[in-house]
Order: structure tokens, then C-alpha cells, then sequence
């Protein structure tokens, strides 16, 4: 049985929009931890496939484009490695965030303040 309201959606939205906006402002005085660096490069690898899949579609897709773009870190999920990859590649293009930083964190960020909409919402 659904008992969610529309209300406890709105609450949930309100909930991972502050959570994401505290994220956002917190993060730039963040280093970079241990791990991140990790992340960093594999986002730089894979934003270099979706430059050439641009550039050259039929290069991109070959079995030597993705392994050199994607075998790094492949023990991660491939879809946080191409949203950090979009979300660099759209820093670099409009400068949408204030520190390049932001660009690698901000898929993380996202989830954590979606995650904050379901956990209300299974709560609820």
C-alpha cells in the first residue's frame, strides 16, 4: 500500500535541495582525498572518450578507444565514471561551476541529495 502523500515528495525535494546545496557550498574548501585522485583520472579518461566519440564516432567505438579510455578504475561503475566525464566536460565548455573541483564531485553530490529524497520518502 502507497501511503506517500504529495506533500512528503515536496518535503523530499526540499530535503535534497538543501542537501545538495550545502554539498555545493561546502565542497570547495574540501581537498582532495586519497581516493578522489583516483576518480579524478578516471573521469579525465573517460572525458576523453566522449571528446573523440565527438570527434570521430566510428574511433570512438573501437575496442582500442575503450580500453584505453575506459579501463582505468574499471572496478567502478561506468555510469558515475560518464557523469563525472559530462559534468567536467560541460565545466570546461560553459564554466558552470565556480572551482574545477566541483565538476568531478558534483555526480556524487547529486546522488547524495536524491538519496536524501528517498530515504525520506521510504521513511515516510
Amino acid at each position: 500500500m502507497n501511503r506517500t502523500r504529495g506533500h512528503d515528495h515536496l518535503v523530499g525535494v526540499a530535503l535534497a535541495t538543501i542537501h545538495g546545496i550545502v554539498l555545493l557550498v561546502t565542497s570547495h574548501g574540501l581537498g582532495m582525498s586519497r581516493d578522489e585522485g583516483f576518480y579524478v583520472s578516471a573521469a579525465e579518461q573517460s572525458a576523453g572518450w566522449f571528446d573523440e566519440l565527438l570527434r570521430d564516432p566510428d574511433s570512438a567505438w573501437t575496442k582500442e578507444s575503450i580500453d584505453r579510455h575506459w579501463e582505468y578504475n574499471h572496478e567502478h561503475p561506468a555510469l558515475m565514471k560518464s557523469l563525472a566525464a559530462v559534468s567536467v566536460l560541460a565545466q570546461r565548455a560553459w564554466r558552470w561551476l565556480p572551482y574545477d573541483s566541483m565538476a568531478y564531485r558534483f555526480p556524487g553530490i547529486l546522488t547524495a541529495a536524491l538519496m536524501s529524497w528517498l530515504l525520506y520518502i521510504f521513511g515516510a
